[in-house]
């Protein structure tokens, strides 16, 4: 996502001064023979996950759920999005596609799609699998994540257009005790459904490093009516926050680190909404709206349509 921001950033203000695109490489200490991990650059970075990931939680055994987003970049159009999620009392499978939308699509083409299968063992979700595919104008990326049965990753593959990348000396310490981005935020949307509210510090390997993803307050309003939205009414905001913890990170921040350093110079954490969706006595909960403030201007994903699909 770092890079589909440099992106629009570049277009919107002609210059590389916010989001610079120039990355370093992973540190790595030991090596791992049941791990091929790491990478030298990541497409997909945690703003578009943490926009985009709307995962949709219930009490019930069975669910089948799409929704669609629009994310806009100070004030422009610059994303449209879309997830499929399905679960049963075993198991779970979330799908999310994005794009560049409009003009943009033609200036600074860009697809993302994130797609997790996993079990459920206690109550509790674990990843089997993790894909995550990535297209601009010069480079198609695939990054694929296994885990075993306790949800413990167990390998990790990069092909960059075509030719593998994958590295083989990461610190196993770097990805311990972690699980993929989209089952961190199902199952803190599965905790904020039940009442539990926002408190939670998932782990989460994404490539090369890991970070902590800080969720808070969960604090109660009322989103007002606007043209963009399809949802208006009571939500809880999660105030979040991105702490980086193995790997190797830039000294001077940068991509997401200095968005969210732009954040909360405005005294404003990024914070996302979730609300109870369901037009029935079962409640379904899933994200309604993200706002992210920046000196670029503020990011916004407003929910367009939830749909409730029949289960297969």
């Amino acid at each position: 996502m770092v890079q589909m921001i440099n992106r629009v950033a570049k277009v919107l203000k002609k210059s590389r001064l916010l989001f610079p695109r120039k990355r370093e490489s992973s540190l790595s200490q030991q090596q791992d023979p049941r791990f091929r991990g790491g990478s030298k650059r990541v497409a997909l970075r945690s703003m578009f996950l943490i926009c985009l990931a709307c995962l949709p939680v219930s009490p019930a055994l069975a669910e089948n759920y799409a929704a669609k987003y629009d994310v806009y970049a100070g004030g422009i159009h610059a994303l449209q999005a879309r997830f499929d999620y399905q679960a049963g009392p075993k198991e779970y499978a979330v799908s999310i596609a994005s794009e560049t939308y409009g003009i943009l699509s033609k200036i600074v083409p860009w697809h993302a799609t994130l797609n997790t299968k996993g079990q459920v063992l206690k109550g509790k979700k674990l990843p089997i699998s993790h894909k995550a595919d990535t297209t601009t104008r010069k480079k198609h990326e695939i990054n694929t994540y296994s885990y075993d049965k306790n949800g413990a990753l167990v390998s990790f593959n990069q092909v960059v257009n075509g030719k593998d990348e994958t590295l083989t000396d990461l610190d196993p310490a770097i990805y311990k005790d972690t699980m993929d981005v989209l089952t961190a935020i199902f199952s803190l949307i599965d905790q904020v459904g039940v009442g539990k509210g926002c408190e939670a510090e998932p782990l989460v390997f994404d490539s090369e490093r890991s970070y902590r993803l800080i969720f808070k307050n969960g604090k109660k309003e009322i989103l007002v009516p606007n043209k963009y939205s399809s949802f208006s009414g009571e939500a809880i905001g999660c105030a979040f926050e991105v702490k980086p913890e193995g790997g190797k990170w830039h000294k001077k921040p940068r991509g997401w680190m200095k968005i969210q350093n732009q954040a909360k110079k405005s005294g404003q954490m990024p914070i996302i909404y979730f609300a109870n969706l369901s037009k029935t006595e079962k409640p379904v909960y899933a994200p309604v709206r993200t706002v992210i403030k920046t000196d670029l201007g503020t990011f916004i994903a407003h929910l367009t349509s939830f749909e409730e699909k029949p289960v297969k």
